[in-house]
């Protein structure tokens, strides 16, 4: 078929195909991979290794403090295997409905609570909990590198329910001034 003897809806086609590779399209993202609780999971310069997540049903401490749904305490290390300092985003966790929750950021003296503002210097690990207040059935959590703005990375990790013994997540008391 020559050139001259292409329709209209054919020469646009193969222009359209041509321009799908280099972003032509826009809007077409590319779908997160899925890691299990327990990999190392890289994104970016920042490796992130989920060790375990459990439900509670309160917190016990000074004073109770009930969640809407449960608490789900996730515990983890994040490396930054870049040779610059690296900022960890805030995650989220998700059901792949809609359901998004993000980090709970008014809790006061959960043990190992990973700070809200993260900045982890090269070739160190940060360790420590982020919690969040969510239902009970198996979630994913969306962990990020924003290091480059023009180019934002994130996976999803399996985080299967461990309902354990449901007990409620001990809160030690703030230390009693000396008198």
């Amino acid at each position: 078929m020559a050139f001259s003897d292409m329709t209209r809806r054919e020469l646009l086609a193969i222009c359209g195909i041509s321009l799908l590779p280099a972003g032509g399209c826009g809007g077409v993202k590319k779908e997160p991979r899925l890691y299990k609780m327990g990999e190392a999971t890289q994104v970016g310069v920042l490796v992130y290794t989920i060790l375990e997540a459990d439900w509670f049903t309160h917190l016990s401490g000074e004073v109770d403090r009930i969640p809407k749904d449960r608490y789900i305490v996730v515990r983890m290390t994040i490396q930054n295997a870049g040779s610059k300092e690296a900022t960890v985003p805030l995650m989220t966790l998700e059901d792949g409905k809609g359901l998004e929750l993000r980090e709970l950021d008014d809790l006061k003296n959960v043990p190992d609570t990973l700070p809200l503002l993260r900045i982890i210097p090269p070739g160190e690990i940060m360790q420590g909990r982020i919690v969040f207040d969510g239902p009970t059935r198996d979630l994913r959590l969306r962990v990020a590198d924003v290091s480059d703005p023009s180019d934002e990375r994130s996976a999803l990790v399996d985080v299967p329910v461990n309902l354990g013994d449901a007990q409620p997540l001990p809160i030690p008391k703030p230390a009693q001034p000396a008198q």
